[in-house]
């Protein structure tokens, strides 16, 4: 009498498990993107750019108008070539002076007209 541990389907199933391991084990899962928030220095006022996993951009104030160039500068840096939001916490010059020099470069508005 012959005893066994793997009857019929089981070693069909250990089979199957022994040649798929390796595939398992050499998959390469890559781990999430994370959130970035970039705090910029611009004096007095804020300047903040947040990167999102999927790819898009949002920039929270703009600083002074002084400091409007360097900002568009880092988000050249930064690989940034469109904000996809911009918010703006309120209107006094050291947190929105400086988005004239940003938006003009990195905020892109399409328009649509409804033809008649």
């Amino acid at each position: 009498m012959e005893i066994s541990c793997f009857r019929g389907s089981h070693r069909v199933l250990l089979l199957l498990v022994i040649l798929f391991s390796p595939i398992f084990c050499l998959a390469e899962v890559s781990p999430p993107l994370p959130l970035v928030i970039d705090f910029l220095d611009v004096g007095y006022g804020d300047a903040i750019v947040v990167r999102f996993p999927e790819g898009g951009s949002m920039m929270i104030d703009g600083g002074d108008p002084e400091h409007g160039p360097q900002v568009a500068a880092r988000l050249r840096d930064l690989g940034i070539v469109r904000l996809d939001y911009v918010v703006i916490s309120h209107f006094h010059k050291d947190h929105a002076g400086g988005l004239n020099a940003i938006l003009q470069e990195f905020l892109w508005i399409s328009c649509k007209w409804r033809g008649e």
